[in-house]
């Protein structure tokens, strides 16, 4: 996945980061909202897992915005999968953040990679957090042991947050793997 983004490139371009935020953007249309209907039929496990506090869609807008780009209206696009069944679990819910919380801490060395090119804008894509991404790793983490811990059967529970985590994960490598590198534009520093 990580060749497939390609945002560690010397010549990192315009268009290729135009194309990773818009395929991070579908990502997060297709999920964030049936994430919100898991919250209002669980509005405990919502808060536990800090549900509002992890948002992505709007401030991947703004990013889109920022990259000359407005956001496509959602009828325009074509809704890529979700990996959820039409009422997403505790599990599923929690296997998804794994993916996206884990990619909030990669974000973080594509942001230093960004400005070491001399991107100087803040995209949330990769910096969804101003206080960094660790904080919400390790309340992510604290909420899925407590999940776990509240579970009979533990192991099954481990197992069924793992399965969610690979779905997220495949859907998301789905949405970006199609971006082959193109190290035919000119780069954002040249």
């Amino acid at each position: 996945m990580e060749a497939s983004l390609d945002l560690l490139a010397p010549n990192l371009t315009v268009s290729r980061l135009q194309d990773v935020v818009s395929s991070l953007y579908r990502f997060w249309w297709a999920t964030e909202p049936l994430v919100d209907q898991w919250a209002l039929r669980r509005p405990d496990a919502a808060i536990a897992f800090r549900w509002e506090r992890r948002r992505r869609l709007p401030g991947l807008a703004r990013d889109l915005e920022q990259l000359a780009m407005a956001p496509s209206p959602p009828s325009m696009l074509a809704p890529p999968p979700s990996g959820f069944g039409p009422l997403p679990e505790d599990h599923d819910v929690l296997g998804w953040l794994y993916v996206c919380e884990g990619s909030a801490l990669g974000g973080a060395v594509i942001a230093q990679h960004l400005k070491r090119v001399g991107i100087t804008m803040t995209l949330s894509a990769f910096v969804p957090y101003p206080e960094g991404p660790r904080p919400m790793w390790r309340s992510y983490l604290v909420a899925a042991d407590d999940w776990v811990a509240g579970q009979n059967d533990r192991v099954q529970a481990v197992d069924l947050v793992a399965a969610a985590a690979e779905r997220a994960f495949r859907n998301l490598r789905g949405l970006v793997s199609p971006l082959a590198p193109d190290r035919t534009r000119p780069s954002l520093n040249a």
